[in-house]
């Protein structure tokens, strides 16, 4: 009776440790997993950071494009311009040898008319159109016949012919139109 019992006195009271134990097996997961959401919130809280950085950026980009649209505007109005004005250069240059062949053809038609002034050359209506006069109705006949024989000339259709009594001899007027189509010209710089 008077000697404690040797086991009770050397271990040590099995609630202490298994307290220990259990608060111990609930704590490590509790901090893990605080640690992991720290983490987590840390990663979204950057790529939230950056996300308003790039939109900060673009709202700045689109503030610049609103700032130089109206420049935009300008240069886009500009340039129709200019391009306007480049194809009517381009269509004027084309056509240069149009009339330098005109006159050429017309002037191989009147050498060969004799007594036949042209007083008018004019584009109507898509077609050419002719005003002029000789002295006798053979030699309007002849110019008639020769500009419709001619290259580039056809549908000749006499619009007018009358006779005008002068001072000397009377004088015959005429209007006339023609297709006229010039020589082709691609390939050729002008």
């Amino acid at each position: 009776m008077g000697t404690p019992h040797p086991s009770a006195s050397t271990a040590p009271p099995a609630s202490r440790t298994s307290f220990t134990f259990k608060a111990g097996f609930f704590l490590v997961p509790l901090v893990i997993s605080m640690a992991m959401i720290g983490i987590f919130t840390e990663k979204n809280i950057r790529s939230i950071s950056l996300i308003d950085q790039q939109l900060a950026k673009e709202r700045e980009r689109e503030k610049y494009l609103a700032a130089i649209a109206p420049q935009n505007a300008e240069y886009q109005r500009r340039l129709s311009h200019l391009a306007a004005n480049v194809d009517t250069i381009q269509t004027l240059q084309r056509i240069r040898v149009g009339p330098v062949e005109l006159m050429r053809s017309l002037g191989k038609v009147l050498t060969q008319s004799t007594d036949v002034d042209i007083n008018s050359v004019f584009p109507q209506n898509g077609r050419l159109a002719f005003r002029g006069r000789s002295h006798s109705v053979e030699s309007t006949g002849r110019f008639l016949t020769f500009l419709a024989s001619y290259k580039g000339f056809s549908d000749v259709q006499v619009k007018k012919f009358y006779q005008d009594y002068g001072p000397k001899s009377p004088t015959y007027h005429f209007e006339l139109d023609c297709a006229y189509s010039p020589p082709s010209t691609e390939g050729s710089t002008p």
